[in-house]
Order: C-alpha cells, then sequence, then structure tokens
C-alpha cells in the first residue's frame, strides 16, 4: 500500500471494511474487528490511528509489531487461523501497521478467549455480536450447513402435495412410493427429518412439493407489485404475494398442476404483455413485452439462489420502464458478480438446484446468465440488463426497448 493509499483511506474515516486502532491497544480488541472484516467482505485494520483518523504511529519495531499481530492477535485470538497481510507505510506522523484481510472462506470467524468463542459481525463501523440468523447464515457460506435441509417447524405430512412428489419419484427414480415409505423415503431424500418420531418437513421438502409453503414458510415465493410510474408509488396498481410449490406435475407434455414458476409467469403476462397483430395483420395475440425465456431463467434463479436465513420474500417489481427481480441474499461466498457472469458455477442450495435440473428449468452447467439472459436481451435488441449486488439481496433489472 503506497502512501497516497493509505492517506485516502484514512480520510474516507472508518466504516464497514476499515478500522482504526491505538498502538497500544489490546490484542483481543484488534482480533474482534479482525473476525468481523472476516466474516464480512474483508478490509483493513490500521493501528496507529485514532479514532478521529489522526496518524499517532507504532511504536514498536517492525519485527516485534509484526509478531505480535501474527503470533498473539491471530495466533491465539482468531478461530480458525487466517494469515493476514501484514506491511507498515511511513507517514509524516509516523508509522502506520496495516492488516489487510481477504474475505474469510472457513466462516463463521470467531473471538477466542479460554473456552468460549464468539462470532462477529461487521455492521456499518460497528462491530457486533452476530445474531442467531446471522451465524446461521456465515455457517451456510463457509459450508458447514446447507439452510435448505432445515427443518420447518409445524410442518407435517399433511402439508406435502403428494401428488407432486410422487410424480416427481416416479419420472427420475423410476419407482413407485410405497404409501407406508412414504414419511422414510422423504427423509433418506433430505426432504424431511425425523423428530420426537415425528416427520417434519425440510425447508426443501416444503418449497418444492408443499401445499402453499407460505404459511409455514413466510419468506417462500414472491411479492409481484405493479407501479403506475417509473418510481415506487404507495399506489400501485397491483400488488400480490404469489405462493406454490417449485415442482409443476407434467404428463403427456401438458402441466396438469402448476408450480411456483408457472404460477409467477401466468401472473406476469397479464401486466407485462400486449395484443397486437400476428403477421397476416388480421388476428390479434398477446406478445410479451420482456423475452419470457429471459424471465423464466431469472426467476428460476431467484428461487435457487436465495438466502432462506432471510425472512423477506423475492420480489418481482414493475414499472413503466423496466423490471426489477430481486433474490434475497448475498451472492454466496467466493463468487463475484464477473465469476456469475463468466459462467461459475455456484449453489448455496444444492438440493434445490439439482431438483430444478432434474425437471429441466436449470441448466446442467448453471450458465443460464450467460448463456440465455445476456445472448437473447441483445439478439432482441434490449438495453444491457443492470446487475445490483448487495450484502442484502441480488436484484437484476430489465429495461424495455
Amino acid at each position: 500500500m503506497t502512501r497516497t493509499e493509505l492517506l485516502e483511506i484514512i480520510a474516507a474515516r472508518e466504516n464497514s471494511r476499515v478500522e482504526f486502532k491505538r498502538d497500544d491497544v489490546a490484542p483481543e480488541k484488534v482480533a474482534k474487528e479482525c473476525v468481523a472484516l472476516l466474516n464480512l467482505k474483508g478490509g483493513y485494520v490500521l493501528l496507529g490511528v485514532e479514532d478521529n483518523g489522526d496518524i499517532s504511529g507504532i511504536t514498536r519495531n517492525s519485527d516485534e509489531c509484526q509478531i505480535w499481530v501474527m503470533d498473539t492477535v491471530f495466533g491465539r485470538f482468531v478461530h480458525p487461523l487466517v494469515i493476514p497481510t501484514y506491511e507498515e507505510v511511513v507517514t509524516d506522523n509516523g508509522r502506520v501497521a496495516v492488516i489487510s484481510l481477504d474475505q474469510g472462506i472457513s466462516k463463521p470467524y470467531s473471538l477466542k478467549i479460554n473456552d468460549r468463542f464468539d462470532t462477529y459481525v461487521r455492521i456499518g463501523n460497528i462491530s457486533r455480536l452476530a445474531t442467531h440468523e446471522q451465524k446461521l447464515r456465515l455457517m451456510q457460506e463457509g459450508g458447514l450447513l446447507h439452510i435448505e435441509t432445515l427443518p420447518v417447524n409445524g410442518t407435517s405430512l399433511n402439508e406435502l402435495d403428494q401428488e407432486k412428489f410422487t410424480w416427481y419419484y416416479q419420472k427420475f427414480y423410476n419407482e413407485n412410493v410405497p404409501d407406508q415409505e412414504l414419511g422414510e423415503l422423504l427423509t433418506r431424500l433430505d426432504f424431511a427429518v425425523k423428530k420426537d418420531d415425528r416427520i417434519v418437513l425440510t425447508i426443501a421438502g416444503l418449497i418444492l412439493f408443499g401445499n402453499s409453503p407460505a404459511i409455514k414458510l413466510r419468506q417462500s415465493g414472491f411479492r409481484l407489485i405493479a407501479y403506475p410510474g417509473s418510481e415506487p408509488d404507495i399506489n400501485s396498481t397491483f400488488d400480490e404475494g404469489i405462493d406454490g410449490s417449485i415442482v409443476s406435475v407434467r404428463r403427456n407434455g401438458t402441466i396438469v398442476k402448476s408450480g411456483l414458476i408457472e404460477t409467477t409467469l401466468d401472473r406476469l403476462q397479464i401486466l407485462i404483455s400486449e395484443e397486437k397483430l400476428n403477421e397476416n395483420g388480421i388476428n390479434r395475440e398477446r406478445v410479451w413485452i420482456y423475452p419470457k425465456e429471459v424471465l423464466r431463467e431469472i426467476i428460476v434463479n431467484a428461487v435457487a439462489h436465495r438466502d432462506w436465513t432471510k425472512f423477506t420474500q423475492n420480489k418481482i417489481e414493475i414499472f413503466d420502464n423496466r423490471i426489477e427481480i430481486t433474490s434475497a441474499g448475498s451472492i454466496p461466498n467466493n463468487q463475484t458478480l464477473e465469476k456469475i457472469l463468466a459462467g461459475v458455477q455456484y449453489s448455496r442450495n444444492q438440493i434445490l438446484s439439482r431438483v430444478l435440473r432434474d425437471i429441466g428449468e436449470m441448466e446442467e452447467r448453471g450458465m443460464g446468465l450467460r448463456r440465455k439472459v445476456v445472448p437473447i436481451l441483445k439478439k432482441e435488441g434490449y438495453p444491457d440488463p443492470q446487475w445490483e449486488p448487495t450484502e442484502d439481496y441480488f436484484k437484476i433489472i430489465l429495461y424495455r426497448k
């Protein structure tokens, strides 16, 4: 890091990626900030900088300070072990030690003191103890927990649409489902768990095959809103929650029981299609304002890759000049927008992705955005889509021609 870069970082003040610490700070306090940054997107801890941004400098020599950071701060207090980048920058007011941290790949990281492990997260310029939901999310990002296999309290086989599950199982496992083994079969496939001698559906089981999943899992489904102009308005022209399990039942090429994807597209067709004369100039036909195949791909991705620890529904918002589709949760750990658009596979919810591939809603290679969305929009003359990844959601914006 150059002196100019350091001074620019200091001038921007403490934020979600930067923390200032005095030289005489206790090692566990430095470790706490490092843990919080590792659990977010990484960042810098600057030793020798006051809270107000004044540089007071470090007094220890370079070797002593580096050993203190590596052996004491990280060796004793950060779990699991991380090796940061350490460097020093000389300024007019003294040396500043820069601890650089990439986003951690073994989340959750904790402050280890004696036999206690406390997990911290970064919210703005403050590091706070993680809530239960935040810990679950970190465990999911670190690959220690698959949220979709968690049981949904209050569910039982009564919430299962047995026709949907039976159709799926017969089609893709080529076997019938014995009634007396239904619960055991669901459990083996991670669609249910046994809890106190009862069968309870998992998140995956409920949203794939459940009856009205949003009753027991409020974040499932979509909220579909249409506005009269180009900005959000309290006087929306349409506002409806769309519920339903994902799987559709198809027989002889015909859908006999719709799933969430088909139901959502049916609702959308009413709102974003228009009647036009066909090529013969006599008959009228309904034409989509946005390519249906593109919408389907984005909707499927919004369901497959959303973060189920978030208690908000996915949203589809329609404006007079665009449509915005928002999936709850940030991009999964170690992914970037550039990697996704390049076709790098990622799967936050492996069970959902597997079933969606089984029923033909997802590509095996997971390259729908690269191979469908972008090329189709370009071929049909639409403006480039806009991507908006944040720490809370991933939004795709499509503009009208």
